[in-house]
């Protein structure tokens, strides 16, 4: 269990199927590329991946943020925390974003 401000959420997922469809997440394929999601790992579902995004094992990703990979990929490293309303996308084919492990990532 993750809990943070009184907020509890079960990271024990047997399925990634199964998070998926219990959360509805907002996903969205750009041509043929599709965020990967590790099953221990949260997304709120009311965040937004688009495109080639990789969330690796026991990151959290909160409420309203915005991942758009829709140029280059997007790799979020183990046991890092997006905060609320964070929003990263990538302008090019040469503008990757690779976010390493154990970091913080707030809005500011």
């Amino acid at each position: 269990f993750l809990c943070v401000l009184s907020i509890c959420v079960d990271l024990s997922f047997t399925s990634h199927d199964i998070f998926l469809s219990v959360f509805r997440l907002n996903i969205h394929h750009e041509g043929h590329e599709e965020p990967q999601i590790k099953p221990n790992s949260y997304v709120s579902p009311m965040a937004t991946l688009i495109g080639d995004v990789t969330i690796n094992d026991n990151v959290v990703i909160w409420p309203g943020s915005i991942i758009r990979a829709e140029n280059s990929p997007i790799i979020i490293g183990e046991y890092t925390t997006i905060f609320d309303g964070v929003m990263m996308f990538t302008r090019s084919q040469k503008s990757s974003i690779n976010i390493g492990k154990y970091c913080i990532i707030p809005i500011i």
